[in-house]
């Protein structure tokens, strides 16, 4: 992939519509939103809360950011197809039919 769409990609990624809650704020609404067990007593892995340290475009302050795995997951393939669908919108930016014609 080229740099240009990886970059997109990561500050989309990183520009969330909804505002990530301070830690302190996370830490008191922490074990409200434990996940709920299963059957056996164990909890589905990907409820499990992950907290990364992101760069902020524009700032040399990082932000924490904490989701779920299942969120880590979707929003990680969400920025692949982002990537994929810029590189074939630049692959066919200079194409002067349409291809197979």
């Amino acid at each position: 992939m080229s740099f240009l769409a990886l970059s997109l990609a990561a500050v989309i990624g990183l520009q969330d519509p909804t505002p990530t809650p301070s830690p302190d704020a996370q830490a008191a609404t922490a074990p409200a939103a434990a996940p709920a067990s299963s059957a056996s007593g164990e909890a589905d892995p990907l409820d499990r809360v992950v907290c990364r340290t992101e760069a902020v475009v524009g700032t040399r302050f990082d932000s924490r950011v904490c989701m779920t795995r299942r969120q880590w997951n979707a929003r990680r393939d969400e920025s692949r197809r982002l990537a994929h669908r810029l590189e074939s919108a630049n692959a066919n930016r200079d194409r002067q039919t349409a291809p197979g014609h």
